[in-house]
């Protein structure tokens, strides 16, 4: 869910909500410097829900011919998406919700809330995704 742009207010994670999301606090600084959260009571813009729209989080994997072999060798997902990362070819879902949460686009709670599965040692912080072209989130 979208932040309401109306409503929402500053926020200032600890350091430990930010771990959990894989954010640090320097990636804080480089962005606005600024994490938004929903504001409980919300306002008319919003309907009092503190969310107005919605906005999509994607998992992308970039295929090079190390990862097309781990596939057509059938291999276990886990592992694919370990050799994916660690050659910064995938963003994870919750790395992509982490971005949104930089962008001010939606909350740390929110993108937790929905990549709750998207969890383990295969993550890696922000400033460990791919950086190339990526597909934008419908308006």
């Amino acid at each position: 869910r979208r932040l309401c742009s109306e409503c929402k207010i500053p926020y200032d994670p600890d350091d430990e909500i930010l771990e959990e999301l894989g954010i640090t606090r320097e990636e804080v600084e480089e962005s606005d410097g600024q994490i938004y959260r929903q504001r409980e009571e919300g306002c008319d813009e919003c309907l009092e829900l503190g969310y107005s729209g919605r906005t999509a989080i994607f998992e992308i994997l970039t295929v090079d011919d190390h990862v097309r072999n781990l596939v057509t060798q059938e291999e276990d997902a886990s592992v694919i998406k370990r050799a994916a990362l660690d050659r910064k070819l995938m963003r994870t879902l919750r790395q992509d919700g982490a971005l949104k949460v930089l962008q001010g686009e939606t909350s740390i709670e929110e993108v937790l809330r929905v990549t709750r599965e998207d969890t383990g040692d295969v993550e890696g912080t922000v400033d460990q995704m791919p950086s190339g072209d990526v597909p934008e989130a419908a308006e």
